[in-house]
């Protein structure tokens, strides 16, 4: 123990001084490993050479069961990190970057990211070491403090998604939203924390709101379901609250994220024609370069000449923002005219991106099929609850005895357990980023919009700061729809993972379900199947809502798959390429 106190102590105060909290968590989380491994055995004397290691299958598969959810928890915040730090800084306008931009929007996805990668952490918890004859956990005590620990992350994901939302994402946006010079910083904080007093109100509004409204107990008995929200003012504030966000929620999943889903696998296999006719034609036209590079240096010497030659940086911020476009389209044009072509001055990421050229068909067929199947699932999901739930509306179409119908994402997930124990958690965590992944790309494509209007767009090292924080605040109510989605996606599997029981008049084994009256030691119920099946059936409306906004995103889907496929006969007629439009969005 005291080898390991010196270990750490080094070891925090050497990254410490690289001031990387993410790093900081991973590896804390790999080096608690061996000394939760000795401290949760059970205790013996050291010198007691004549005790068997009889009992080691039943003590060593339990500890390893936190463990591992420990290792994997930091491991996927880590990569949470480092996605939404690249993201941020490709798409961030290198003349209107600021480090409050960069740090707000780095937490903030990466938070979100996290919130939906941990889902197969919460199923992987749940379905660890069980007896395969009777589905009992060989690790039950082991199990209950996994299932705590993510407890834990559920609720600290949660409120940190509301922070950023009430919080941090106004405060950033309004902040740059201000347009004053550099020297004024106070007075634009001083505005900014006061349009950000607008959503405190309305935060405060929603606690007060989730507090006062009656609640009544739980209508139907089920067994294993948290305490009664009615009985907790802590628990009812935080499901009513979040109930509301994922509502709002609802409208940017079923546009960005139907339109996402809908276009990226027909954009994919598009853009390799469009950028070998896009390089051809940009090949033999270098007049037309020197014409837009004369331009260029024409607007540059008029903004100088506005402000008599004074310093960039006591220009206005428009400007500012101008003038910086048009040095990069300068250097851009020189490359080009010297001889580069689109292709020679492209960055790493494209290159890699034509590399893959030969791969792109089967990429594409990938993620078309993993559309389908969540879409297709997705609707016959919500005929099942519609037409064989007992409850109806009173628990928003809730089946308690498991689903009726098929469902193709369930059936998946388990015939693939069968095959290799490890390939349902890695499939269903690729569904659930790509979904979020699909989102990403609708708004890319879309650019940030209210009510069909275009407020801003999103492109590669062009877009203001406003556009990426607005952009990230919608992801954020996405990232938490996703969460209430699984349920829906896969009704079984999402909710008890591989688990099962034992019947006692048939005596087969029976997939598990929330009105099974089991032992403890089985059917353990995942934290995301509790949150939401709990909400479900004590905030009614809210699950209600949802279950028919999912109808609406299934038609959106259809709609916008017919606009990208009629979209795609059309001829290509830009001038300059980009590889993120060709690939994220339609080209008109």
């Amino acid at each position: 123990f005291l080898d390991f106190v010196r270990e750490m102590a080094g070891f925090v105060s050497v990254v410490t001084k690289g001031g990387n909290p993410m790093v900081l968590m991973l590896m804390t989380c790999m080096m608690l490993a061996p000394v939760l491994s000795t401290t949760t055995a059970p205790t013996t004397a050291p010198t007691a050479p004549t005790v068997a290691p009889t009992s080691s299958p039943t003590h060593d598969a339990p500890t390893s069961i936190f463990v591992w959810v420990a290792i994997g928890s930091g491991a996927t915040l880590l990569m949470s990190w480092l996605f939404a730090y690249c993201f941020i800084k490709r798409y961030t306008d290198p003349t209107d970057s600021s480090s409050l931009v960069t740090v707000v929007g780095t937490l903030g996805i990466s938070i979100m990211l996290f919130c939906v990668l941990i889902i197969p952490i919460d199923i992987y918890a749940v379905s660890y070491n069980l007896d395969q004859k009777t589905g009992v956990h060989l690790s039950t005590d082991m199990v209950k403090q996994a299932e705590d620990f993510l407890q834990i992350c559920y609720y600290g994901l949660y409120c940190a998604l509301m922070f950023f939302a009430f919080l941090l994402f106004p405060f950033a946006y309004f902040y740059f939203e201000e347009d004053s010079d550099e020297e004024a910083k106070s007075s634009r904080c001083c505005a900014a924390l006061k349009y950000t007093t607008g959503f405190f109100v309305i935060f405060v509004v929603l606690i007060v709101l989730g507090a006062v409204i009656k609640i009544h107990g739980l209508n139907v008995a089920i067994s294993d379901l948290p305490q009664d929200l009615s009985k907790n003012k802590a628990e009812q504030i935080l499901y009513f609250t979040l109930g509301v966000l994922t509502m709002l929620g609802m409208t940017f999943w079923a546009s960005y994220g139907s339109y996402g889903m809908a276009a990226l696998p027909i954009n994919m296999l598009r853009s390799a024609q469009i950028r070998g006719n896009c390089c051809c034609r940009n090949s033999g036209g270098m007049g037309g370069y020197s014409h837009a590079l004369q331009a260029n240096q024409e607007n540059q010497r008029f903004l100088t000449a506005r402000y008599d030659d004074a310093s960039v940086t006591k220009w206005s911020k428009p400007d500012r923002l101008e003038y910086g476009k048009l040095k990069r389209e300068e250097r851009e044009l020189k490359r080009q005219q010297e001889g580069g072509g689109s292709e020679e001055s492209s960055g790493m990421l494209d290159r890699c991106w034509n590399f893959c050229a030969p791969c792109r068909m089967g990429l594409s067929l990938i993620c078309f099929c993993l559309s389908l199947l969540v879409v297709v699932s997705m609707l016959l999901a919500s005929l099942d609850r519609l037409l064989n739930s007992p409850c109806g509306i009173k628990c928003a179409y809730t089946l308690q005895d498991g689903p009726k119908l098929f469902h193709p994402i369930d059936k998946t997930l388990t015939a693939l357990h069968k095959i290799f124990p490890l390939l349902d958690f890695i499939l269903f965590g690729v569904i659930a980023l790509y979904i979020f992944l699909a989102s990403i790309a609708g708004l890319v494509s879309l650019g940030v919009r209210m009510c069909m209007w275009q407020l801003y767009s999103i492109k590669t090292r062009k877009s203001m700061a406003h556009a990426l924080l607005m952009g990230a605040w919608m992801l954020m109510f996405v990232a938490l729809v996703i969460n209430f989605q699984v349920l829906t996606l896969a009704p079984q599997y999402a909710a008890f993972g591989t688990q099962f029981y034992v019947n006692k008049t048939t005596q087969k084994n029976t997939p598990c379900s929330f009105q099974v009256n089991v032992t403890e030691d089985t059917c353990t119920p995942t934290q995301v199947a509790r949150f939401v099946t709990t909400l479900n059936y004590q905030l009614p409306f809210f699950g209600t809502v949802l279950l028919f906004a999912n109808l609406v995103f299934c038609g959106a889907y259809l709609l916008f798959g017919i606009c990208a496929l009629i979209r795609a006969r059309k001829p290509y007629e830009a001038v300059t390429p980009d590889r993120d439009a060709l690939l994220w969005s339609d080209i008109e």
